[in-house]
């Protein structure tokens, strides 16, 4: 499975949450990952299509 996201957005999330385990949540390459920090902070990423 290869899955591409825009580091923008990656970015921009780890910039501002810089302690704790981060979750990668994947179901699937056509859908949005979800990235959590705890039950409290979720982020949904949406997927590039990769040619």
């Amino acid at each position: 499975m290869t899955i591409g996201f825009n580091p923008k957005f990656i970015r921009a999330f780890t910039d501002i949450h810089k302690e704790g385990t981060l979750e990668l949540l994947l179901v699937d390459p056509e859908f949005q990952a979800l990235f959590k920090l705890s039950d409290d902070y979720l982020y949904v990423v949406a997927p590039l299509k990769l040619k």
